[in-house]
């Protein structure tokens, strides 16, 4: 069992696979293989700690990371998190230099409308087509690592856009890595993203060896038996 301390101090047991499955997929992308992976998990088995995991292997690489989470308070807004997503670095001189010009522009509506050129008749696939390109344009500069946690309280838009890249990864500099619970009521569009992801793990519970080594690290002693057992269940 693998017991991993990250930066923020938590402990991440018995998700050994996964660890190497989420360094896979950001050290591929340096290479040009672009993917898309969908971790699936019940509240509490790991998913955010998973996602730090990512984003500190990409600060230490060097990549450009972008993130973003879900909440059910915007999830009735329109590209809520792909506006968390690209706000912050269209804001910095390398998102502008990849909206400097061509199709990539179109995403400016989102944070700057004044600034976009006018959009064509169909202007959902304008954005699509707008946001793919900022993505593919950083991530000639350097890879970029997307992290979205929360997904299954994501906004429609964001999660239509999230397919529409998940096609065209192809090649790229580009590791997209979303996490969610697709049991959750409001999960069946995080769902539909499970045919376009290039990997999916589902989280399976900790054992009761887990969650008691979890239980000693928060607490700075060892457990009795029973009562690791009580916290297991």
């Amino acid at each position: 069992m693998l017991a991993f301390a990250g930066q923020g101090g938590g402990v991440l047991v018995e998700r050994d696979a996964e660890l190497v499955l989420l360094g896979h997929a950001v050290d591929e992308a340096a290479r040009g293989g672009g993917s898309l992976t969908l971790i699936d998990g019940a509240p509490g088995t790991g998913k955010s700690a998973l996602l730090q995991t990512v984003r500190e292997r990409a600060s230490d690489l060097g990549h450009t990371l972008l993130t973003a989470r879900g909440s059910p308070e915007e999830i009735e807004f329109p590209y809520g998190l792909v506006r968390q997503l690209i706000g912050p670095v269209l804001r910095t001189d390398m998102g502008r230099r990849a909206t400097d010009n061509g199709v990539a522009q179109h995403a400016l509506r989102l944070v700057d409308p004044a600034s976009a050129p006018q959009a064509p008749v169909d202007t959902t696939y304008s954005m699509l087509q707008g946001l793919y390109w900022l993505l593919s344009n950083l991530s000639t500069i350097t890879p970029v690592v997307v992290t979205i946690d929360d997904l299954h309280v994501g906004d429609t838009p964001s999660l239509e856009f999230l397919r529409f890249l998940g096609n065209r990864l192809d090649g790229e500099r580009i590791a997209v890595v979303c996490a969610g619970d697709t049991s959750a009521p409001a999960g069946s569009l995080a769902t539909a993203l499970l045919d376009v992801a290039q990997h999916t793990t589902r989280l399976r519970p900790l054992t009761q060896e887990a969650v008691g080594t979890l239980v000693e690290d928060t607490l700075g002693r060892t457990l009795a038996g029973a009562l690791a057992e009580a916290c297991h269940v």
